[in-house]
This record gives structure tokens, C-alpha cells and sequence, in this order.
């Protein structure tokens, strides 16, 4: 949330470009994890939404959702950081598995997300 406050207090945000996420709803999330656990299914079962995204992209799509103008997002690059640790670029999730198991993918769009998320801020339900 700390983003998202960043961008209603109109503060710049630096977001990196080339970092992709496979983001998904917290709804939808619990939705998949009840899916497997009243399954037979076992080994590894990967649920992420159904967009790779850049940190960029997800908040640009937050932004719109929640009709902010302009926001103040930087774009930059994670591979010009200098970092103690090095951290993956790309740590979205292939749920292809998930989605042949249980006939529909794990969740929803990050627009749709966002669109629920901004009607609930709307009438002050989170």
C-alpha cells in the first residue's frame, strides 16, 4: 500500500522497468489455494495472475484504475543497480499447470483488480 499512498500524496515513485511479476489478487490467491487443497492434485502448483508485469506496468495500471493524473513514476532499470544481493529480474510464475488442472486461470487481471480495489476505495471498504 505504501505505493499506492505514494501515488494519492502525488510523491515521485522509481519504478524499475525490467522486473516482471506475475501479480496476484489476494481474493484470488486464497480462491487457488482452496482449489488445491480440495484437490488430489500433488507436487508443485504455480498460481499467478494471469499478466507478466514490470513493477512499472502495475503501477501505471493502479494509477489508472484509481483515476490519478500524471502520477509521478520514474522508470528505471534494476540492472544498473548496484546491489549487496543480487535479486532476479524476472520472478513471475508459469501457472499453465493450474490452469489444464482446474479449467480456469488462477486469478484476474491487475485492471480488474484494481478496478474492484478502486470501487471499494470509492465507498471506503478498505
Amino acid at each position: 500500500m505504501s505505493q499506492l499512498r505514494a501515488l494519492f500524496d502525488r510523491r515521485e515513485l522509481s519504478l524499475f522497468q525490467d522486473e516482471y511479476r506475475t501479480p496476484l489478487w489476494l481474493e484470488d490467491a486464497a480462491r487457488a489455494c482452496i482449489d488445491v487443497a480440495q484437490s488430489d492434485v500433488t507436487g508443485v502448483i504455480h498460481a499467478g495472475g494471469p499478466e507478466r508485469l514490470s513493477r512499472l506496468e502495475m503501477i501505471e495500471i493502479a494509477a489508472a484504475a484509481l483515476d490519478i493524473p500524471d502520477p509521478r513514476i520514474r522508470s528505471i532499470s534494476q540492472s544498473a543497480l548496484v546491489t549487496p544481493e543480487p535479486r532476479p529480474a524476472d520472478v513471475s510464475l508459469e501457472s499453465a499447470r493450474y490452469r489444464s488442472l482446474f479449467h480456469h486461470a488462477p486469478g484476474v487481471s491487475m485492471s480488474d483488480a484494481m478496478s474492484e480495489i478502486a470501487r471499494a476505495l470509492a465507498h471506503r471498504r478498505i
